[in-house]
């Protein structure tokens, strides 16, 4: 039981991550361009890229957690 532990919470992170970047994906990237100009930290072009780059670096970055992808690599 306590080796499954570490698998089941890999999992359900990566489930997190896949939802919140699948979510953020189904909407224009305007709508998640302006929220990151109202936080004010990133802005200009960076802003840009990163609205259409971090839905797609979240997604699959969750989906790659949830089985167990590039795992190794990462620790």
């Amino acid at each position: 039981m306590k080796r499954s532990w570490p698998a089941i919470l890999r999992i359900v992170l990566g489930l997190a991550f896949a939802a919140s970047g699948g979510l953020k994906l189904m909407q224009p990237s305007q709508e998640f361009l302006s929220v990151m100009l109202s936080y004010k930290i990133v802005g200009g072009e960076p802003a840009r890229l990163l609205s259409v780059s971090l839905p797609w670096t979240e997604f699959l970055g969750g989906v790659f957690l949830a089985l167990g992808l590039w795992t190794k690599i990462g620790a």
